[in-house]
């Protein structure tokens, strides 16, 4: 008799074992089906993904299952890689457990919201654009600096050229007075010209 009860009560405890709810922890791939083994000690259960640590927000839901035990698909993952994730089962009880905690590892982005793409293509769109305006500021510059560049050279070509011109065109007489005047008239109009390139390069 004593050994009669010791097997009735293994087999009762094994039974209650049998009949509790469990649910894998399966490897999570972003944008790639996922099956998901489960137990359900009084069907139909609930099979829901719930942001690790937040029993409040709910990324997906197998809704309910009808068999004691098999398999739910969870296709594709939507859920963006290192997400941390936790998988609850709740039967007709309402008795819940929970997988172990789970990280979503990469795979393919396809699946994702076309928000986050958008996002993505507006910040290489402005990265570009900031790039573009870099470029054409430093192009101005070089331009710029080039110009003053010659100017200067213009300018200095015009200050030589007329203290040449002043040596060679010293009058030796006062009846050469006419002949110094237009010298310098020419010197003039020579340096105010270079004067005039190198302020139209320094506005550039």
């Amino acid at each position: 008799m004593a050994r009669l009860s010791t097997l009735a009560a293994a087999l009762a405890l094994a039974s209650t074992a049998l009949a509790q709810n469990l649910i894998n922890t399966p490897s999570l791939f972003q944008c790639t089906a996922a099956a998901l083994t489960y137990q359900c000690a009084a069907p139909p259960c609930t099979v829901v993904a719930r942001p690790s640590g937040d029993q409040t927000q709910q990324l997906w839901s197998g809704g309910e299952v009808a068999d004691a035990s098999g398999s739910v698909s969870w296709k594709p993952v939507n859920v963006a890689e290192g997400t941390d994730v936790t998988l609850w089962i709740t039967d007709s009880n309402g008795a819940t457990v929970s997988s172990a905690s789970v990280t979503v590892s990469g795979g393919s982005d396809d699946c994702l919201s076309s928000s986050g793409s958008s996002g993505s293509s507006s910040t290489k769109a402005a990265s570009s654009a900031t790039s573009s305006a870099a470029a054409v500021g430093a192009a101005a510059t070089s331009a710029a600096a080039s110009g003053a560049s010659k100017a200067m050279s213009a300018v200095s070509s015009a200050l030589s050229g007329s203290a040449t011109t002043s040596g060679a065109a010293a009058p030796s007489s006062s009846g050469d007075s006419n002949s110094a005047a237009g010298s310098l008239i020419i010197r003039g109009s020579a340096l105010g010209a270079a004067l005039t390139i190198a302020a139209v390069a320094l506005s550039v």
